[in-house]
């Protein structure tokens, strides 16, 4: 850690300790102090100075104390050759501000600062590229802390450590509030350290995937019971009945990224009396909606320490006409006569995340059996590629940093490796794996799905996870070429495995355009030639 910090100024800027100190006692109109200012790179230079000169004088609260206001000085130097040796230090700085601004005090984390100044390199390397990561830092300054532990840079522990470390956490709430915010805070803590091995590129991005998708299993599981507990002491409990949480999408898939939403269904089953057994007791159909619906409120509502996540239910039978909760027996009629082929696409990406290992066998086995009734394999090509045309012409994007909607891009590897899945059914071996660098390559073992191709999706796969992560964790609105950060574009090229800037430009259009060609070929040309012949005309159908 110390080699790291001194060379953090091995190549610093010649200005001594006393110039940079003294420019946060300047005058605002101070000429030397701002040209001091812009000889460390702040090409603002005068805005720079009113915003260090106001960390003397402003009615922060985190200088409300002289002993913090004390420490920021000292800190000062060290600070503003942080923020210069950042992409854009004018940025930088704003948003360094803007942090000091929203902290309730500042004594613990300045001294902190003081013995650990190596960790100024890491903030302001937040502060310049990951304006997300910095929004969790604004809720709790305390996650710096975290750095300083020797297993910081390594992966998350399993799942089963991370729910038993959530527990004990959650042994010290004192009622449901509690519970809401104590999960939020341990959920950050976390967050924070898979944002920072993203932003530093030391976690393979599909492993960021898997780890961000563990902790949102972690919280389904440890807070589903509480609800149900604080849900149960008005209305009761319905005997022999169960919930379950089944994930789709990202989280299904476990390629969580720090924006995605939950897709999350709720199903239940019923043993016994159909009416819970509380004060104000509830008939079944009534009772799980509102459980699930409270189980949504607790994972959405901001508290103090934010929010956990968003919940996207259009998964669910009918969308979002249909009921917020359904029993299993019901989704399986549903899926069984009404569901549409883009139904049963999602249906590949389908995990149980919160039951009982009894319930969790029988919802695997009941979406196995779904999945693996064979198809017409007419109707299914011309299904997938009508449905990917639609979305086509309502997200399509020429923009290539757009991976997700761009032609060539997640969406065609994901409508492949679940085009072949369900495709399989008809034969053997059938392939079935939510994730879809997987599935590609159990495709890929069966025989579905050629060598020449599974080398284009997949390193097409991991070069667009790469891309989507480092953007969804470093910009609010989107990769935008022109007005990015230097500091950005060069993080991109090392997450793209690529010499700079330019080069994983191409290497993005590239492997787009082989991504394209292979959606062509194994769904749109041959969907394009079923509609020719006329093979798939007749009244159209929900399957």
């Amino acid at each position: 850690v110390q080699e790291l910090y001194e060379r953090l100024f091995e190549d610093e800027v010649p200005e001594s300790d006393d110039t940079l100190a003294r420019v946060v006692t300047a005058a605002e109109a101070d000429t030397e102090a701002q040209e001091t200012l812009l000889t460390l790179g702040f090409v603002q230079s005068p805005r720079a100075l009113e915003i260090v000169h106001g960390w003397g004088l402003a009615p922060y609260r985190a200088m409300r104390y002289e002993r913090a206001r004390d420490l920021l000085a000292d800190l000062v130097p060290t600070i503003l050759t942080a923020l210069s040796k950042t992409a854009e230090p004018d940025r930088a700085l704003v948003r360094f501000d803007e942090f000091l601004r929203g902290l309730p005090e500042g004594v613990q984390l300045f001294s902190l600062l003081h013995a650990n100044a190596w960790l100024l390199d890491l903030l302001a390397e937040i502060m310049g590229s990951a304006p997300r990561l910095a929004v969790l830092l604004g809720h709790n300054a305390g996650l710096l802390d975290a750095v300083l532990d020797t297993n910081f840079y390594e992966p998350l522990p399993s799942t089963e450590a991370l729910y038993e470390d959530l527990e004990r956490t959650l042994q010290r709430a004192r009622d449901y509030q509690d519970v809401l915010d104590l999960t939020r805070s341990w959920t950050n803590e976390h967050r924070f350290q898979v944002g920072v091995q993203i932003l530093r590129c030391t976690v393979a991005p599909e492993q960021a995937g898997r780890s961000q998708s563990d902790l949102a299993d972690v919280v389904i599981r440890a807070l589903l019971p509480k609800v149900e507990a604080e849900f149960a002491h008005l209305h009761g409990r319905i005997p022999e009945a169960e919930i379950a949480v089944l994930a789709l999408g990202k989280l299904g898939g476990r390629e969580l990224t720090v924006t995605s939403d939950l897709d999350l269904i709720f199903l239940y089953e019923i043993g016994g009396p159909e009416i819970s057994d509380g004060e104000k007791p509830l008939p079944a159909g009534t009772y799980f909606a509102r459980l699930s619906q409270r189980f949504i409120n607790a994972l959405t509502a901001v508290t103090g320490e934010g929010r956990l996540y968003e919940v996207d239910m259009r998964l669910r039978p009918s969308g979002r006409g249909g009921p917020i909760a359904q029993t299993i027996d019901g989704f399986a009629k549903y899926h069984g006569e009404q569901a549409w082929t883009w139904e049963h696409m999602a249906l590949t990406r389908a995990r149980v995340v919160a039951a009982s290992p009894v319930l969790t066998k029988k919802i695997d086995t009941l979406i196995r059996s779904v999945l693996s009734v064979p198809r017409d394999p007419v109707k299914l090509v011309t299904d997938v590629a009508e449905m990917r045309e639609k979305l086509r012409r309502e997200f399509g994007s020429d923009d290539i940093w757009r991976v997700k909607h761009v032609r060539g891009g997640l969406l065609d590897v994901e409508f492949i490796a679940q085009y072949l899945q369900l495709k399989s059914a008809g034969g053997n071996p059938i392939v079935f794996y939510q994730n879809t660098c997987e599935a590609l390559k159990h495709l890929q073992l069966g025989g579905q799905l050629n060598n020449r191709n599974a080398e284009v999706l997949l390193s097409g796969l991991h070069l667009f996870t790469a891309i989507q992560s480092l953007v969804r964790l470093c910009t609010e609105n989107g990769f935008v070429e022109d007005t990015a950060p230097l500091g950005l574009k060069e993080a991109l090229a090392t997450a793209g495995g690529a010499a700079n800037f330019t080069d994983v430009k191409q290497r993005l259009r590239e492997a787009e355009s082989a991504v394209y060609r292979c959606f062509e070929k194994l769904i749109s040309q041959p969907a394009d030639r079923y509609l020719d012949s006329g093979e798939n005309e007749g009244p159209e159908s929900h399957g």
